[in-house]
């Protein structure tokens, strides 16, 4: 399900019952908040009391495998996974439309094998990022196909970021790439790991992060590319990172704000970077891997480890104020 906590007490204050785990984050927009099932199931709630306002089954309920966050523009929500995605209505969550990506050149479309980058509502389109294929733009209004661009995208990419009409991706083995929003046209791209692929992606306009599997985290410039620094995080608690021991590795994140990236790794640390320099202000111990980004509220951190901690850090450092 979904929980509300108090930002000053952590106090719980309603939570929504789903069917099944909610894999990713809600997607929020006024006061209202949706989320998705593991079994393809939209939830939509009041976020003032945590009432339930609507439910919407995909094609295929309860056999589908999502772990991907729906999307909002506008009154539309666009949620799914590689096996077919719609358009709900916000206010209702009547289908408004339905995709099915088989029918763009590949036929092997099950949701088996997902990862966590789904749908991405900008520019007044919904960008999905499709395994094994690429990147399509869709209509909100009537889910046609707006442009799209071949990629090879694999199962473990993270979501894109956007920044500056841009937007930025994994793409071929280790690269990340700017793409244009409005035409899908490639503005930049950088080789910026031996590692088959980036873990996390994080944008605050200016400055994109991003981590690796094996550590790494990376800072580029967002308008050209550019490589500004390279950290690395300690070993894992745990053996998290799949077919190695002792290795390194960073999921929880990158975020970046307030010229800052906030990453948690999957050693324990939650750590805060100066986005310029890479220079660590400061670090906490959870005792626990952390896979999920930090959210930021002003200059508060958020955090979630994976034994169940959810701490909220108030950083008093005079740069990180918003």
């Amino acid at each position: 399900g979904v929980a509300c906590l108090d930002l000053d007490s952590g106090r719980t204050l309603w939570r929504v019952r789903t069917d099944a785990s909610v894999k990713n984050s809600v997607a929020v927009v006024g006061d209202v908040g949706v989320a998705v099932s593991v079994t393809g199931r939209s939830v939509a709630f009041d976020l003032r009391r945590g009432r339930k306002v609507w439910r919407a089954d995909f094609p295929g309920y309860p056999d589908r495998w999502i772990y991907a966050s729906p999307a909002i523009s506008g009154d539309v929500v666009c949620a799914g996974g590689k096996s077919g995605y719609g358009g709900y209505a916000l206010g209702s969550g009547k289908r408004l439309w339905y995709v099915d990506p088989s029918g763009w050149g590949n036929t092997d479309w099950p949701d088996s094998w997902p990862c966590f980058a789904g749908p991405i509502a900008a520019e007044g389109r919904f960008i999905l990022f499709l395994q094994r294929y690429g990147l399509v733009a869709l209509d909100p209004a009537t889910g046609r196909m707006l442009w799209r661009r071949r990629m090879a995208l694999e199962y473990t990419y993270p979501n894109p970021v956007v920044t500056q009409g841009r937007l930025v991706t994994g793409t071929d083995p280790g690269v990340v790439a700017s793409v244009d929003l409005r035409t899908g046209n490639e503005r930049w791209r950088r080789r910026v790991t031996a590692e088959p692929h980036v873990s996390g992606l994080g944008t605050d306009g200016q400055t994109v992060a991003l981590t690796t599997p094996s550590g790494e985290v990376l800072a580029l410039r967002a308008s050209s590319g550019r490589s500004l620094w390279c950290r690395r995080v300690g070993v894992e608690i745990f053996d998290v990172a799949p077919y190695r021991r002792r290795a390194r590795s960073a999921t929880g994140g990158p975020t970046v704000a307030n010229a800052w990236v906030m990453v948690g790794a999957n050693d324990g640390y939650l750590y805060l970077l100066d986005a310029e320099t890479g220079r660590v202000g400061g670090r906490w111990g959870f005792g626990s891997p952390i896979s999920a980004p930090p959210s930021v509220i002003g200059n508060r951190i958020l955090v979630g480890a994976s034994d169940g901690q959810v701490c909220c850090f108030e950083v008093r450092h005079p740069r990180f104020l918003p």
